[in-house]
């Protein structure tokens, strides 16, 4: 008896494991229903693929070729007109530059000339305060 027993365990204990490790099938597509009565094809919608969906495959390589030809080009355009703006860029800096160069030699002229000018505004001062005439006229005539 108890072996018997033993064996039911056993059998059960199986069957679980078997159970657990049972695959689910898949659910099967919905089978289609036929009506009763014939179907008026009068009244039947019909679905229409645009032609513009997919595009006839005619040419094949010359399209191909003359497709990259114009993405060539359009690289050079692309590459020319960088170069224009740079060169722009370039000639532009160039001349702040030189009107940087020119404007800095100005404002040193300027600095230049008002500092002489004042040596000068004081040299005149000095004369008048002692009341004595200039044996030179300030540096004006210089020879």
């Amino acid at each position: 008896m108890a072996a018997e027993e033993a064996k039911k365990v056993e059998v059960e204990a199986t069957k679980d494991i078997a159970e657990e490790k049972a695959v689910v099938p898949l659910p099967s597509p919905p089978a289609v229903t036929k009506l009763d009565k014939p179907a008026d094809d009068s009244k039947a919608i019909v679905v229409v693929k645009d032609a513009a969906e997919k595009p006839a495959a005619t040419g094949g390589s010359t399209e191909r070729d003359a497709y990259l030809a114009k993405i060539v080009s359009e690289k050079r355009l692309t590459l020319i007109t960088a170069w224009e703006e740079s060169e722009k860029a370039r000639a532009e800096n160039r001349a702040a530059k030189k009107l940087a160069y020119i404007t800095s030699w100005e404002n040193a002229k300027k600095a230049e000339m008002e500092a002489e000018l004042k040596k000068i505004e004081e040299l005149a001062a000095k004369y008048r305060a002692k009341g004595e005439a200039p044996t030179k006229l300030f540096g004006l005539l210089k020879a």
